[in-house]
């Protein structure tokens, strides 16, 4: 079995998504995958909390550098990876500008694996990554109990996740909720 990892897709061909998950197994990982086309889904998904975002760069109702800015808005500092069939240079630059953390062509996904490996390592999630993995158990019993907040310690070395709904904070946006240091679950 490879490196488990969540991973959202903004893609709107079916077909493309699954060369994706497909290239990220060949190359040793075990995604768990959601793949989106539209804002609302995207910033739904984001509650899911994926440790990385593959997205084309133009679909029929929402973009790249839409959900980029999105990630801004919300603070949220998730790697994204864009893979596209074409753009021309200038985009790419753009991209890049914006804060993507690479760029692919849809034709040279073999280099996809190495792409989210040297991505996750650039952000953090690798070590992030590792801590979740080994107090997921905490995080899932916090999260199919709505109330249940656990605590943080230094001393201890714990982690704290609070279970965050609407009914208990309906001014905030789910997307947005680490702006308000409500992480959710």
């Amino acid at each position: 079995m490879g490196t488990p990892f969540r991973v959202l897709i903004l893609e709107d061909s079916p077909s493309d998504a699954e060369l994706m998950l497909h290239a990220l197994r060949t190359a040793g990982f075990d995604p768990t995958s959601d793949v989106v086309e539209t804002e609302s889904d995207f910033r739904d998904r984001l509650k899911k909390d994926p440790e990385i975002i593959l997205a084309d760069f133009t679909l029929p109702e929402f973009s790249a550098l839409g959900a980029m800015q999105i990630l801004r808005e919300c603070a949220l500092d998730i790697p994204v990876i864009i893979v596209s069939g074409s753009i021309g240079e200038e985009r790419a630059v753009q991209i890049m500008q914006q804060g993507a953390a690479d760029y692919l062509m849809k034709d040279t996904l073999v280099r996809l694996g190495q792409a989210v490996k040297q991505a996750l390592e650039k952000s953090g999630y690798a070590r992030e990554f590792a801590r979740r993995t080994s107090s997921a158990n905490l995080r899932n019993k916090a999260c199919m109990n709505p109330g249940i907040t656990t605590s943080h310690s230094r001393q201890r070395r714990s982690v704290h996740y609070f279970h965050f709904s609407r009914r208990h904070h309906p001014g905030i946006q789910p997307c947005c909720a680490a702006n308000a240091g409500i992480h959710g679950g």
